[in-house]
C-alpha cells in the first residue's frame, strides 16, 4: 500500500480505509493480480502484473467500479494493455501500449 503513512501496532491508519474497501470488493482473481496500490489526495490506483495500470479515482462506488474491472478483465484481451480506467462507474477506458 503506497501512499499511507504506517500507524504505531494497534493503532488506527488514517486514509486506509478506502484503499481496505478496494481490497474488499475486488474478486479473488483480479486480487491476484495486484502488485500494489497507491493511495494518493484521495484516489486509488492498482498496479497489476503485466505492467498494467487501474485508475480507479475518487473513493466513491467501488463496488461498480470494482465490477467493471473485473468484467473488463474477463472479457478484453489483456496483450500491451497500459491503463484501465474505471473512475467512471461502469464505464471503463482503457489504452495500449504504443
Amino acid at each position: 500500500l503506497e501512499g499511507v503513512a504506517p500507524g504505531a501496532p494497534g493503532m488506527s491508519v488514517g486514509g486506509a480505509e478506502g484503499p481496505l474497501q478496494l481490497l474488499a470488493v475486488l474478486t479473488p482473481g483480479v486480487r491476484s493480480q495486484v502488485e500494489a496500490l497507491v493511495a494518493e489526495e484521495g484516489t486509488l490506483e492498482l498496479r497489476l502484473s503485466g505492467r498494467r495500470t487501474a485508475r480507479f479515482g475518487a473513493v466513491v462506488d467501488l463496488e461498480a467500479k470494482a465490477l467493471a474491472l473485473t468484467t473488463f478483465m474477463g472479457q478484453v484481451d489483456q496483450t500491451g494493455i497500459e491503463f484501465i480506467d474505471v473512475t467512471g462507474s461502469g464505464s471503463v477506458v482503457a489504452s495500449r501500449y504504443p
